[in-house]
């Protein structure tokens, strides 16, 4: 879909075969990295290390999220008045 869209952009180009070619291209280099990559990370998978991925991943979570907001205005507050 990506690459449909960009090529309709840029279909009045005189370079928009080689343009076609090489995003196909990179299209499929790409897919093939992720399916690499997924497989190593998933031959490496462990119970411990899922929780450790698992705790990592909630960081990034609404909860954490706003206690630093509210850590961090606080703090600005303080020096602001202190």
């Amino acid at each position: 879909m990506f690459v449909q869209r960009i090529l309709a952009l840029v279909a009045d180009h005189p370079h928009a075969a080689y343009l076609a070619i090489f995003l196909s291209t990179m299209a499929e280099l790409l897919v093939r990295a992720d399916q690499s990559v997924y497989h190593f990370l998933q031959s490496i998978r462990t119970p411990w290390g899922d929780h450790i991925m698992v705790a990592i991943t909630e960081l990034g979570g609404g909860v954490v999220a706003l206690l630093t907001l509210a850590a961090v205005g606080t703090w600005d507050v303080a020096l602001r008045h202190g």
